[in-house]
């Protein structure tokens, strides 16, 4: 399904929206992040990125529907010790497609306040400089520590890069950019 045949609307976004979906929930996740994470895939993007590795994620309407009791197994797995934080996957977790904005704002503004030591990590096609200007998305900035930006793009497709697939791709600190007002990229 296309985002421009949906019928919902968003007044927040006055975009055509569906509510969040997502593919799936992956506890002990090494690959997307440091430490154990818990990793949350949401569906729902209108990049399209050439060779995207989940590209049936783009679909808004694959999944299930986020719900309570998904948020719930996200708080219950957070509070687990051996867990080290929260990464946001996609699909695209700021899509206006779907009501991905809203829902993740919202799930990260209270992971923040439930669990302030444990670390979240967002993915996204949009690059920092978007997410800041953007009224809709930049109160993400708040609560996420650091951000992957920018689309996969094939033809710089890199797998030696950690936790990112291209090298147009920036992994950045959060925290740190906040305070200095300019991009610091995270250490890995």
């Amino acid at each position: 399904m296309c985002c421009v045949n949906i019928t919902w609307r968003n007044k927040e976004f006055d975009e055509q929206v569906i509510d969040m979906n997502y593919t799936k929930l992956l506890k002990a996740d090494i690959a997307n992040g440091p430490g154990f994470r818990l990793t949350l895939w949401v569906t729902g993007c209108m990049r399209k990125c050439p060779g995207c590795f989940n590209e049936e994620a783009q679909d808004p309407d694959f999944g299930k529907k986020f719900d309570d009791d998904a948020k719930k197994r996200i708080f219950k797995e957070l509070a687990e010790p051996t867990c080290d934080g929260l990464s946001l996957m996609g699909g695209e977790p700021l899509s206006k497609c779907s009501d991905n904005r809203k829902e993740v704002i919202k799930l990260c503004k209270e992971c923040r306040e439930k669990f302030p030591n444990k670390s979240q990590w967002m993915w996204s096609g949009y690059t920092f400089e978007e997410i800041a200007s953007d009224p809709s998305m930049r109160d993400i900035l708040n609560y996420v520590d650091v951000i992957v930006d920018g689309e996969f793009r094939i033809e710089e497709r890199d797998l030696s890069c950690p936790f990112r697939g291209s090298r147009n791709q920036r992994i950045i600190d959060v925290k740190k950019t906040m305070t200095r007002k300019s991009i610091v990229e995270y250490q890995v």
